[in-house]
């Protein structure tokens, strides 16, 4: 393929010339901004709970009527809700506003540069399948955050969200076109020619990611599936 018609050459070239310092503030500044918009997001989601009259269990109740608190093993803190929300609120900011925050750096001809792990391009044209991913984040923490332990509810919204969240993953990473080939340069820059080990594992990346989270979502089903059908024979 010649370098006119390489999909990779435009955002190669436009990633290539940011300098690594730049590199840390888009990191910082999207961490930052997920963060705050993670809490903003928790913040409406509450308004709008409040604004539609929709209880939430341990908080919205009185001392006197506060309904009998689920088993310990049951229980789901409302913390680890809200970071996850958080946490799909920051991938999403991250992968649709600056994903090339995610590169290696290295000099070449004397200049420091950075190359993304990602084909910037096609990570572009997929926008809709990130947003898709923390749409899908959010509504499994918090149906989780307003049920506040393992019911049957949160138990069919978290199967129903990770076969979808499993399915679009695998379309997304299995493309031939969401690895950027010259990241390997910058990996061969850095650790030399006999870096076959290494190059291999990164050229398998998007693979290896997958097997990752495909595996996360799997024991998060089957560990919600268990509590919540133990909890519904102990009510």
């Amino acid at each position: 393929m010649s370098e006119q018609n390489s999909p990779y050459l435009l955002p190669v070239q436009k990633a290539s010339h940011t300098i690594w310092y730049i590199a840390v503030y888009q990191i910082i500044s999207g961490i930052l901004g997920g963060v705050l918009a993670g809490f903003a997001f928790v913040t409406l989601l509450f308004a709008f709970l409040y604004k539609k009259g929709i209880k939430i269990e341990g908080l919205s109740d009185g001392i006197d009527n506060l309904p009998p608190v689920p088993q310990k093993t049951n229980r789901i803190s409302k913390a680890d809700a809200i970071i996850g929300i958080i946490f799909s609120v920051i991938f999403t900011i991250i992968f649709l506003v600056c994903p090339q925050i995610i590169c290696i750096a290295f000099v070449k001809n004397g200049v420091g540069v950075y190359e993304p792990l990602f084909n910037l391009e096609y990570i572009r044209q997929t926008w809709y399948l990130i947003l898709a991913f923390g749409i899908l984040g959010i509504v499994r923490d918090s149906v989780k955050f307003i049920d506040g332990s393992y019911t049957k509810r949160v138990m069919f919204v978290t199967i129903i969200t990770n076969l979808i969240d499993g399915a679009l993953t695998i379309i997304w990473l299995l493309n031939d076109k969401i690895m950027n080939p010259n990241f390997f340069e910058g990996i061969e820059q850095l650790f030399g020619e006999n870096t076959e080990v290494i190059s291999q594992v990164f050229i398998q990346f998007n693979k290896v990611f997958l097997a990752i989270i495909i595996f996360a979502l799997g024991i998060n089903c089957i560990e919600t599936v268990i509590k919540a059908l133990k909890y519904s024979r102990n009510k």
